[in-house]
């Protein structure tokens, strides 16, 4: 399960989408997600998301914008918001500080 999210992250991926992948309920594939990976399927999809975002902003000149589409984020205030959620600053702020570092 977590390779098939690994591998869709950039689609329209929700957990209802997700169980009917793999043929499950979704509540119940939400507290399975949940039981065994100890993290919640959004959570874990973000991470996915905004890791991979990480590695397009330092390695291409992609927009912020772009970069939100190529994760599979529909809003690009949304995927700012989440990336400084988990990274603790903006994406620009992001690529400047990891383009500093080279």
């Amino acid at each position: 399960m977590l390779d098939y999210i690994d591998e869709h992250y950039a689609d329209s991926l929700s957990l209802g989408a997700l169980a009917e992948h793999f043929h499950y309920n979704p509540s119940y594939l939400s507290s399975y997600f949940s039981a065994h990976f100890h993290i919640g399927f959004s959570d874990y999809l973000n991470q996915v998301r905004i890791a991979k975002a990480k590695e397009i902003l330092v390695t291409s000149t992609a927009t912020v914008n772009q970069v939100s589409e190529m994760v599979g984020y529909g809003e690009p205030s949304y995927f700012c918001k989440v990336f400084k959620r988990i990274e603790g600053m903006s994406p620009g702020r992001y690529r400047k500080k990891s383009s500093a570092k080279m």
